[in-house]
């Protein structure tokens, strides 16, 4: 077995048998009016083969999916995800956790084939290691051992995270590079979409490597706000600080890539000083301020710095679903330990789960997964903010599970918040 599909076992184990995807849901599609689905198609023509999954995964996450033989004979299972997915793998296990067979290919369009006896139930877990977008999972009855030349088939399927086929690009002269400040206007559109409000123009300077720029902060507000830096492209690592009146470093980030962000929360207003720093190339840089529209409700206790910021962007997204955030309370886990919290939802109704990481003493993250009262996984991923959600609907009354699992090597220290939900 190779060193990805032993990970893959792994991981499929932990989550049967630590009852997370003990059963999984998938989730049914129709190519008619896909384009996506029309050029599989078109890839597999003359096979007999239909979507059984389209699922949008933001690694690492993964899904399970329920699978039943009808009738004796081979089945396979194909992978296609767009190109933002670079890790795509598949396993196929016994509803108690034992592998079957499993593909982790470098292509991404993992091919599974298992052959059985009619009336034999199967888990069939997709997870992928790097990237985010939608995935696709094919059937494929009567199946061959091996799909011929599958790269050159499903070469015209290569969607891009837009949903439109791609095409060769033309050749011309590169573009020049846009102003800075156009790109960092960009960069804070996602800030200006939770109502967060500019202050002042952006910081602009030329830096030599290892060069630093400090500007004067006037902040009129006691509350949260969010520095967005960004360097042109021969800056190849950006830094960014905050420090008080007396010159003392009370916040910081470093990155190593371009583009960097600075969270921050003050008890009063005052003047403070913004740092950039080249860390790595020169050339010039960018950063804007912007102040954070926090809740207009109390603030769960304990929520402090950036994992403040981070809780006001999460209520933010749920508000615009008309999901109102109610913190569940704060968990606390060791590298692997897990935690069940009930949550009530009425029928027809749905709730968004998130868990916003405290900025210490948190050294790993936490996987999160919902199950219906029947035990059925419902939503499995990081639910990590920002940007990180489970959302889940009831077809009827129902008491459902939140099980939180901590990842990584050290204690785990995090929020969990739910939008929605009976009180």
């Amino acid at each position: 077995m190779s060193p990805q599909a032993r990970r893959l076992a792994a991981l499929a184990l932990s989550l049967i048998a630590g009852g997370i995807a003990s059963r999984g849901r998938a989730d049914t599609l129709t190519t008619a009016t896909d384009p996506l689905g029309a050029c599989i198609d078109g890839a597999l023509a003359g096979l007999v083969a239909r979507p059984v999954a389209g699922v949008f995964l933001d690694a690492p996450a993964s899904r399970s999916l329920p699978i039943h033989l009808e009738a004796t004979g081979c089945i396979g299972f194909l992978g296609i995800g767009p190109e933002r997915v670079r890790g795509l793998d598949l396993g196929l296990y016994t509803p108690s956790g034992t592998l079957l067979v499993a593909d982790a290919p470098r292509d991404g369009h993992p091919y599974l084939r298992f052959c059985g006896a009619a009336g034999v139930d199967l888990i069939l877990v997709v997870h992928v290691r790097t990237g985010r977008g939608e995935v696709r999972v094919m059937r494929i009855e009567d199946a061959p051992p091996a799909l011929v030349d599958l790269e050159t088939r499903l070469d015209a399927c290569a969607m891009p995270i837009s949903g439109l086929p791609s095409t060769p690009p033309e050749l011309s002269p590169p573009l020049p590079e846009r102003p800075l400040t156009e790109q960092l206007g960009e960069a804070g559109a996602p800030d200006r979409a939770l109502g967060r409000e500019p202050l002042g123009p952006p910081l602009t300077a030329t830096l030599a490597e290892h060069a630093s720029v400090r500007r004067p902060l006037e902040l009129g507000a006691a509350g949260c706000y969010v520095v967005v830096g960004l360097g042109e492209g021969a800056i190849h690592a950006l830094g960014l600080g905050l420090d008080d009146p007396a010159g003392r470093g009370v916040a910081a980030t470093l990155v190593r890539e371009r583009a960097a962000r600075l969270e921050f929360c003050v008890p009063a207003p005052g003047r403070c000083a913004l740092r950039v720093h080249a860390t790595s190339g020169h050339g010039e840089v960018g950063a804007q301020l912007f102040r954070v529209r926090e809740p207009e409700v109390e603030r769960p206790a304990g929520l402090e710095g950036g994992a403040r910021v981070r809780y006001a962007e999460v209520a933010a997204v749920l508000a615009r679903r008309d999901l109102p955030a109610r913190p569940l309370g704060w968990v606390q886990l060791e590298p692997g330990e897990e935690l069940r919290v009930p949550v009530r939802v009425g029928g027809g109704a749905c709730v968004g789960i998130a868990v916003v990481l405290a900025d210490s003493p948190s050294t790993g993250g936490v996987e999160l997964a919902v199950e219906g009262a029947d035990q059925r996984v419902l939503a499995f991923g990081t639910g990590q903010a920002p940007a990180g959600f489970l959302y889940v609907c009831a077809e009827r009354d129902e008491r459902l599970r939140v099980l939180a699992r901590a990842s990584g090597t050290g204690t785990t220290r995090a929020l969990l918040v739910v939008g929605g939900g009976a009180p």
